[in-house]
């Protein structure tokens, strides 16, 4: 299987992506590029415009605020980043991977 219908076949099977028709799907999957990250390593930090949307392919990424409170777990097919951008702020959050991991 190529890595284009891997990724448009892993986000048509996930909101909000379903709801896009198959071209439009395989727009944002041809953006896509992959990040290894460690268990452990900062994605992307509180106080940091993102220059990208994150989906997380495989892993889950731990998500907490300036004061370090726990706010959640984000897990496969699940986005961030995405607000900040729309917003055009920096991220209110920092997200950790908590697991090894695949962003996309």
């Amino acid at each position: 299987m190529s890595e284009l219908l891997e990724v448009t076949q892993f986000l048509a099977a996930r909101e909000p992506w379903s709801l896009l028709n198959h071209g439009q799907i395989e727009s944002f999957a041809r953006l896509a590029v992959g990040q290894y990250v460690r268990r452990g390593d900062v994605i992307l930090s509180a106080g940091q415009a993102p220059l990208a949307m994150f989906v997380v392919r495989s892993g889950a990424v731990e998500i907490v605020d300036a004061n370090g409170v726990l706010i959640d777990h984000d897990e496969q097919g699940d986005c961030f980043g995405q607000s900040s951008i729309l917003e055009e702020r920096p991220s209110r959050f920092t997200f950790t991977a908590i697991e090894d991991s695949l962003v996309w």
